[in-house]
């Protein structure tokens, strides 16, 4: 494993502030070095503001996925290197029909 599969640590200690607390692979130190090992941000260690859980990209959307009810389908743009939203499955059906017809 490696540090650049897993969402930075700006972003990471943002999901962490919005709730995210799924067993990750991976870690964030208060110096932002990325170490190795399985972790929640419940754990009593990570009371620190600055160490928080490395969610890999597929944890973060499947995240956004279910605690929006379905609502938000996030897709990542790799020629932007971001996430986007899909407000909804129609949307999204419509969006992909557009582009390959």
């Amino acid at each position: 494993m490696h540090a650049s599969l897993f969402i930075n640590h700006g972003e990471s200690i943002r999901l962490k502030e919005l709730g995210f607390n799924e067993t990750c692979l991976g870690w964030w130190s208060s110096d932002s070095k990325w170490e190795r090992g399985l972790n929640t941000n419940s754990e009593a260690w990570m009371t620190n503001a600055r160490c928080c859980s490395a969610p890999t990209l597929q944890q973060v959307i499947d995240w956004i996925y279910i605690k929006s009810g379905g609502e938000l389908c996030p897709i990542y743009d790799p020629s932007k290197n971001k996430i986007t939203f899909i407000e909804s499955l129609k949307s999204f059906i419509d969006i992909i029909s557009n582009n390959f017809n």
